[in-house]
């Protein structure tokens, strides 16, 4: 497209709702490459954060006792964990681990 480098666009002509509709649908490699390269780090740092939860529970106990503070017991963590894999990546969570692997 004109001023637009490397910018595509298809035009065509879909009901949307119950109603004909004409659509353009775009695709832009620099806001491609962004995008992929926000999701990269975001996959990382849930990655890092259950590397961290794991090692936690290896640990076993940690400091607090159970009724100082929000609960840090082997339950609370397996249940923060699923909801960080489902947060991050509600398809498949951080590949090649589950709360049932941290058991090991």
């Amino acid at each position: 497209m004109e001023g637009f480098d490397g910018l595509t666009a298809v035009e065509a002509r879909r009901a949307v709702f119950g109603t004909a509709r004409r659509v353009i649908l775009t695709h832009s490699p620099t806001l491609h490459k962004g995008q992929t390269r926000g999701l990269s780090q975001t996959i990382f740092k849930a990655g890092q954060k259950l590397d961290e939860l794991a090692a936690t529970l290896a640990r076993g106990k940690t400091r607090r006792t159970r009724g100082q503070g929000p609960g840090r017991d082997r339950q609370d963590l397996r249940r923060r964990v699923g909801a960080t894999r489902r947060d991050h990546h509600p398809d498949r969570g951080h590949p090649g681990r589950t709360p049932a692997d941290l058991d090991r």
